[in-house]
C-alpha cells in the first residue's frame, strides 16, 4: 500500500504493519496479478447476486482494491466503498447460519481501513481499525467464510484465478461441509476451467456434485439453474428438462432467473416455455437487453427470421455481440445478398471499445468472409488480428463460422490445411505485406503445434506415472 509517513517517519509503517495481520485483498497475495482481469469482461449484473449478496460484496470490495491499487478516483473509490453498506444489511437479514456476518464484516472493514488510511484519512481509518474483530483460528464457520470470500474474490480473475478459486472454495467446504454457497462457488469455477478447455466438454463428478449439493442444501433456485445446465451438459436431457420446469413451478420472482430458464427451454427446444419465460420478463424489463436476444433467439428457432431481425439488431446495438452474429444469420436467411463482409466491419469497428477478446470472434468471422470472397490478402490480414488477440483462446480451436455451416473448425489446422496451400500457389500475385502476413500465421501454426506436442507429451507423461506407479 501507499505509505502515509508522519515527521518521524514511522505512523504510517506501523499502521501498515498492524494491515498486515488482517484478512482481506491486500493481504491474500494478489499483488502479481494483471489487475485490469478484475474489470476485462465488464460487468453484467446476475442473478446470482441478487440471491447472494455476498457475491455482489465481494465483487464490490475486489472493484476497490483494483481502484486503489491503480490510484484512481479517489471519490469513486469512497463512492463504490459505500455502496457495500446497503450489500452488507442484505447479507444480515438472510441470516445464513453457514456466514460468519463476523468475518464478512473483517474483510469488508480491513478494505475500509486501508482506503481510508491511503487516501490519507488517518482518523477515520484509525477508528475502524479498532472496530474490526479477529477471526478465530478455530471458528470453523469464520474460517469457512473468509476461504469463500478468498474463492470469490479470486474468481473475479477470471481465468487467471480460477485455479486459486478453486482451491480455497475446497478449503472453505472442508471446514464447513454444509454452506451451500460454498459448493456453488467450486462448482462455477470448476465449469469455467472445464469450458476453457473446451466448450462442449461434460462436467466431471466433482463439478456435478458441487451445483447438486448447492442445490439440494438450499433449493436456491439460482443453483437449480445451474443443475439443469449441467444436466444437459452431461447430455442428461431429460433431467435437464425436469430441473428446468421444477424451477419454473416454483414461480420465480425475478426477471433474470425467468431469463435463464429461456435460454434453457430455448436450447432443449421446449419453445412454449421458453416463450412464457420471455413473456414473465417482458412485462418486468422489456429493455433488457439479453431479453431482446433471447427473444431474437425464439424468433430464430420458430423460422419467424424477420421478426428475430427486430430484436436481434436492437441487442445487437447495445453492444451484444452474440446477438450482433444472429442478426447476420438472420440477414442471410432473408437476404442472400447481404453484405455481410461491410456489417462485420462495421461491428469490429463499433465494438473497438470493447476488450479485444470479445470481439476476437467477429475479426475471425470477418476473414472468412474475405476468404469466402476469394480476397486473400484481406483475410490474411484478419485472421492474423484474431490470433493475435489471444493465441490460446479456445475460440481458434472450436470455431462455428456462418460461411463454413456445421461443425466447428480449428482456425489453425484449417489454415494450414487450405489457405496456406492457396497462398504457396499464388505468392507471385500477393504483396509484400501479404506474404509477411503469411509468414507470421506460420509462425503462429508453428508455436500452436509445438503446445499441442508439450500437451500430449504431459498427458502421457501423466498416464504412465499412474499406470506404473
Amino acid at each position: 500500500m501507499d505509505r502515509v509517513e508522519n515527521e518521524d517517519g514511522t505512523e504510517g509503517a506501523e499502521f501498515e504493519n498492524k494491515l498486515q495481520t488482517l484478512e482481506y485483498p491486500f493481504t491474500w497475495d494478489m499483488d502479481d496479478i494483471d489487475n485490469d482481469a478484475v474489470l476485462a469482461t465488464g460487468y453484467k449484473p446476475h442473478d446470482e447476486e441478487e440471491f447472494i449478496p455476498l457475491l455482489k460484496l465481494m465483487r464490490i470490495v475486489m472493484l476497490v482494491f483494483v481502484q486503489t491499487k491503480k490510484n484512481e478516483d479517489p471519490d469513486s473509490i469512497l463512492e463504490n466503498l459505500e455502496k457495500c453498506d446497503d450489500v452488507v444489511v442484505a447479507i444480515k437479514e438472510q441470516a445464513d447460519p453457514n456466514i460468519s456476518i463476523e468475518a464478512v464484516m473483517h474483510v469488508l472493514q480491513a478494505m475500509q481501513c486501508h482506503v481510508f488510511w491511503t487516501l490519507n484519512r488517518r482518523n477515520r481509518a484509525k477508528v475502524i481499525f479498532e472496530e474490526i474483530k479477529s477471526v478465530s483460528a478455530t471458528d470453523k464457520i469464520a474460517r469457512s467464510t473468509i476461504n469463500a470470500c478468498r474463492s470469490i474474490g479470486w474468481s473475479k480473475y477470471h481465468l487467471l484465478g480460477t485455479e486459486e478459486a478453486v482451491d480455497f472454495s475446497r478449503k472453505a467446504i472442508a471446514d464447513n461441509p454444509e454452506c451451500d454457497l460454498c459448493y456453488f462457488i467450486l462448482g462455477k469455477n470448476l465449469r469455467r476451467i472445464r469450458r476453457d478447455m473446451s466448450v462442449g466438454s461434460i462436467p466431471n463428478k466433482e463439478e456435478a456434485d458441487a451445483f447438486i449439493e448447492a442445490y439440494e442444501k438450499s433449493k436456491n433456485v439460482v443453483y437449480g439453474i445451474f443443475v439443469a445446465q449441467m444436466y444437459r451438459e452431461q447430455r442428461s436431457i431429460m433431467k435437464a428438462i425436469k430441473m428446468y420446469e421444477e424451477i419454473y413451478r416454483s414461480k420465480p420472482k425475478s426477471y433474470a432467473v425467468y431469463l435463464r430458464l429461456a435460454l434453457g427451454f430455448l436450447q432443449l427446444m421446449k419453445l412454449p416455455l421458453a416463450k412464457m419465460c420471455l413473456d414473465e420478463v417482458a412485462v418486468q424489463c422489456p429493455d433488457d437487453v439479453m431479453y431482446l436476444h433471447y427473444r431474437g433467439k425464439y424468433h430464430m428457432k420458430t423460422k419467424k427470421f424477420r421478426e428475430a431481425i427486430y430484436y436481434l439488431k436492437k441487442a445487437a446495438d447495445r453492444n451484444n455481440c452474440p446477438a450482433a452474429k444472429d442478426y447476420l444469420r438472420c440477414m442471410l436467411k432473408v437476404n442472400p445478398l447481404f453484405n455481410a463482409t461491410e456489417y462485420l466491419l462495421t461491428l469490429v469497428e463499433r465494438y473497438k471499445d470493447l476488450p479485444e477478446k470479445q470481439i476476437q470472434g467477429l475479426v475471425l468471422e470477418t476473414a472468412y468472409s474475405y476468404l469466402t470472397k476469394g480476397q486473400m490478402e484481406k483475410s490474411l490480414k484478419h485472421f492474423l488480428h484474431s490470433i493475435e488477440i489471444d493465441p490460446k483462446s479456445q475460440t481458434l480451436t472450436e470455431f462455428y463460422s456462418l460461411f463454413r455451416p456445421g461443425q466447428s473448425q480449428n482456425v489453425y489446422k484449417m489454415l494450414a490445411q487450405e489457405v496456406f496451400p492457396r497462398v504457396r500457389q499464388s505468392r507471385e500475385l500477393l504483396d509484400e505485406s501479404a506474404l509477411e502476413t503469411y509468414e507470421d500465421l506460420k509462425n503462429y501454426y508453428d508455436e500452436y503445434l509445438e503446445s499441442q506436442l508439450q500437451a500430449t507429451q504431459t498427458a502421457f507423461s501423466k498416464f504412465s506415472n499412474k499406470c506404473f506407479r
